[in-house]
């Protein structure tokens, strides 16, 4: 079944009332699908529906419309059913339907410069742009300016219009294309011509309509579609068109505007080229590295001078830098490495490989520390505190003072027997500067060394050698220049000791009574320079002197003292073979040393609390390790000026891959304001009076451009009209 007569009708429903059907306007119209099938299929034409529609003034005979149908349609046996339905009927394609169907057409259409192009049957020769409208500036002029807000782009599309060339324009939502219609249509009226405007989708003939009412153009439209089709409506539109007047002739823009606006442009456009040139191997821009900062903006920002320019780093070299930082990141010892058991270790292997050799190593020094804390006690106990060893590199001096006094047992042994106590200073001095005077005959011996050969030259001099002869072959021993030195300043001492006895003066003489005490003091200072001396002579220049309380400890229990001495230093000998090895071992997995300083050098106490530590973290140097590593990768990278600033400004681990990149940026605007004074003197507050202005002007020049469209549609003998709706295109 196919309707006959489509009558506009309209189903409307006030408030809580029932719906309610009515004629929309007057006019009905007969099917022209129907109609236009049934002349294509069958050859047969329907009756003008004109003379039995009433529109001439008379009534509407729709029965009699029927019954002649009817007797038309019979010979094929169709027959005409009197109903009336509501339905949505849409044949405004049928217009382009039968056009395409003319006789004629299809030569028409290969004809055609653009029809014939799209059916590719020949090439579109489109005019070439003048070069002046190459230029962005070039629509900066009355004649071109658009009257809604168009970039580069949108205007050269304006041009190509103006030059007579068809083209198609195509773009996603929200990227100007309405306006770009307006400005099109626009330009079209300023050129005393008339614009067909067809759109398969009433929003976009809305829209456009739309944005032509906000420029004020609106009265130059006529709409053919949708309601606005109808009869009615038609002629109101036509009424308003015919009475639109423009009024007093609107005053153009002028050209100052115009130089003024193109110089505002290039300016801001220079600054606008600054910030988004590329720059540097990456090729970022400025505008780009702000918003990363910005982004960056919670980070630390670590200060680290990088060795590298930042403009030199590409994008694959960064990516490697980040990828160095995010391994340290994944160990997660960045923040626990300070205060981690192996945190001066530098692993040459897996602990697979190193670990059974270097366990065994940590339990050896263990229990050899333990053993030399014990002996260090026992020299304390036995040679004095100043003997006993600290750290593994002080054994050799123990052990070679402790040779010495081992060995010196038929040396002070004679000295020894007089007893040496502190109740009998007096004849212990008696007895031991005995020998001393022996040395001296006369002072010439003395003084002449202390005179005359204290100066090195005087090593040169035969009579310092001779000197130097006399004393050892009267102590039967061979002595160096400052053990020759130390016996005469003895001798010296206890020969003044003992003129100060047999001639008192006021220094030496005590108050009344107290002779025993003034001796006692004189006898003192004489063993004092005797011990002085027997302790210099007992060592060598390497070892030192013999300290004092070890030289009385000597006199007092020669016997005792040497049996001790020689017990120990083959304890301390076998100790230090012991560890010997697991130092080497240490050695070579701490090259720069425990804290900077090396394992030998650490005391005995505290190398022992930290060889315990690492023994019971031996599962944890395999991590160490790979944290070493990798800081080794980084560093290749060149890294280790960051690194060491992030450590200093106490950077979180998990921050070091965007504080990196942070500073990466940063680096990177300071080289960019190098090479850019535009960039570098950039003011904010002036551009943004420079955009403030370039808005105002624009406004005032698109006012301007919409005027001239009115003042163009106003001096023509009729009103333009603007169609829109391809209906209206027969």
């Amino acid at each position: 079944m196919a309707p006959l007569v489509l009558v506009p009708a309209a189903l409307q429903r006030k408030k809580s009332q029932a719906y309610e059907l009515s004629c929309h306007e007057v006019d009905a119209r007969p099917n022209p699908v129907l109609a236009y099938q049934l002349k294509r299929s069958f050859h047969l034409d329907l009756p003008p529906f004109d003379d039995y529609s009433g529109l001439d003034g008379g009534g509407s005979d729709l029965a009699g419309y029927f019954t002649l149908i009817a007797s038309t349609v019979a010979p094929l046996g169709w027959q005409v059913s009197h109903e009336a339905w509501i339905a949505h009927f849409s044949f405004e394609k049928l217009v382009m339907y039968a056009d395409l169907g003319r006789p004629g057409t299809d030569e028409e259409v290969l004809g055609h410069p653009v029809l014939g192009a799209l059916v590719q049957a020949h090439e579109y020769e489109s005019r070439p742009l003048p070069s002046e409208l190459e230029r962005p500036d070039a629509f900066d002029r009355p004649d071109l300016f658009p009257v809604m807000d168009a970039d580069f782009f949108q205007l050269r599309v304006l041009a190509h219009a103006g030059a007579g060339n068809s083209l198609t324009v195509e773009g996603p939502p929200g990227t100007g294309k309405s306006q770009t219609i307006v400005n099109l249509i626009a330009q079209a009226v300023a050129s005393n011509k008339t614009v067909l405007f067809v759109s398969e989708k009433r929003a976009a003939l809305d829209v456009v309509h739309r944005r032509l009412e906000e420029c004020g153009l609106d009265q130059l439209c006529l709409e053919l579609h949708s309601h606005r089709a109808q009869r009615k409506s038609l002629v109101e539109d036509l009424s308003n068109a015919l009475e639109f007047a423009c009024g007093s002739a609107p005053h153009g823009a002028s050209t100052t505007d115009f130089r003024r606006r193109s110089a505002l442009r290039e300016r801001l456009d220079e600054h606008v080229r600054q910030v988004h040139q590329p720059r540097g191997a990456a090729g970022l821009t400025a505008f780009w590295v702000h918003g990363e900062l910005a982004r960056l903006s919670a980070t630390p920002t670590v200060e680290a001078r990088l060795p590298f320019p930042a403009h030199a780093v590409d994008g694959q070299q960064e990516e490697e830098m980040r990828e160095a930082l995010r391994a340290i990141q994944a160990t997660e010892l960045w923040d626990r490495a300070p205060m981690h058991p192996w945190r001066d270790a530098e692993p040459p292997a897996p602990f697979i490989v190193i670990g059974t050799q270097l366990e065994a190593s940590l339990r050896e020094l263990i229990d050899g520390l333990e053993n030399l804390l014990r002996l260090r006690d026992q020299v304390e106990v036995s040679l004095g505190a100043s003997l006993a060893p600290t750290a593994a590199n002080d054994l050799e001096r123990v052990m070679s003072v402790l040779r010495v006094i081992a060995g010196a047992r038929d040396l002070v042994r004679p000295l020894s027997q007089t007893g040496i106590v502190p109740d009998d200073l007096s004849r212990a001095a008696r007895t031991i500067c005995a020998r001393l005077l022996e040395l001296v005959d006369g002072t010439d011996l003395l003084d002449a060394y202390r005179v005359e050969h204290v100066r090195w030259w005087r090593g040169l001099s035969p009579g310092r050698w001779r000197a130097l002869w006399r004393l050892q072959r009267a102590l039967k021993r061979r002595l160096r220049w400052r053990e020759a030195l130390a016996v005469l300043t003895a001798a010296h001492a206890y020969r003044s000791a003992l003129r100060s006895i047999a001639e008192p003066t006021e220094e030496t003489v005590g108050p009344p009574g107290d002779g025993r005490a003034r001796g006692a003091s004189i006898a003192e200072e004489c063993i004092s320079s005797v011990v002085v001396w027997l302790g210099t002579c007992l060592l060598d220049e390497t070892s030192g002197e013999l300290p004092v309380d070890t030289v009385l400890r000597l006199l007092r229990r020669p016997d005792a003292v040497t049996a001790d001495a020689h017990s120990l230093l083959g304890s301390l000998s076998a100790a230090r073979e012991r560890i010997g090895d697991s130092l080497r071992v240490l050695d070579d997995l701490f090259p720069h040393g425990v804290d900077g300083a090396k394992p030998t050098a650490i005391p005995f106490s505290e190398l022992l609390a930290r060889a315990s530590v690492w023994h019971q973290h031996l599962d944890s140097l395999d991590e160490w390790r790979q944290f070493k590593n990798a800081l080794k990768h980084a560093q290749d990278f060149d890294l280790g000026v960051f690194l060491e600033a992030a450590r200093t400004a106490g950077l979180p681990g998990t921050e070091l891959e965007r504080a990196f990149v942070k500073c990466l940026r940063l680096a990177w605007l300071r080289e960019t304001y190098q090479e850019a004074p535009a960039l570098l003197n950039f003011d904010p507050h002036n551009h943004e009076r420079a955009i403030r202005e370039f808005s105002e002007l624009d406004r005032r020049l698109v006012n301007s451009a919409r005027r001239l469209v009115l003042r163009s549609a106003h001096d023509r003998q009729e009103p333009a009209r603007v169609a829109a709706n391809h209906l209206s295109a027969r």
